[in-house]
C-alpha cells in the first residue's frame, strides 16, 4: 500500500469517527429532548381535571415525580441497550408493571413495537 492510500485510509478513518462522535452527540440531545417532552406531557396530564378528577398535581408534587421518573431512568436506561444486565433490567420493569396493573400488564415484547434482541 502506498503512502498515499494509507493517508486517505487514515482520513476516512477519522472522518467516520468525527460522524460517530457527532451522531452520539446528537443521539444524547434527543434523549434528553425526550426525558423532558416526558415531563412535559405528564406536567400537563396530572394537572388536567378531566383526567385527575379533583386530585390534580400542583408544582411540588409534579417536581417529586419528575426527579423521581428521572432516576428510574437512570436506573433502567441499560434496559434498552446491548448490556450485560439488560435482561434482568427488562424482568425487573415487567415484574413491576405485573404488580401495579396486574392481568393488563403486557410483557416487553409486546410494549416495544419491533424490538428485537
Amino acid at each position: 500500500m502506498s503512502k498515499n492510500q494509507m493517508a486517505v485510509l487514515l482520513a476516512e478513518n477519522r472522518r467516520l469517527r468525527e460522524q460517530v462522535a457527532y451522531l452520539e452527540a446528537r443521539l444524547q440531545v434527543v434523549e434528553q429532548w425526550h426525558g423532558q417532552f416526558q415531563d412535559d406531557i405528564m406536567t400537563i396530564v396530572l394537572a388536567d381535571s378531566t383526567v385527575m378528577g379533583k386530585d390534580t398535581f400542583g408544582p411540588v408534587r409534579i417536581r417529586r415525580i419528575n426527579q423521581r421518573r428521572d432516576e428510574l431512568w437512570h436506573q433502567y436506561c441499560k434496559a434498552l441497550q446491548a448490556h450485560p444486565e439488560a435482561d434482568y433490567l427488562r424482568e425487573d420493569i415487567d415484574r413491576r408493571l405485573k404488580q401495579i396493573l396486574g392481568d393488563e400488564a403486557v410483557p416487553w415484547q409486546d410494549r416495544y413495537f419491533g424490538w428485537s434482541e
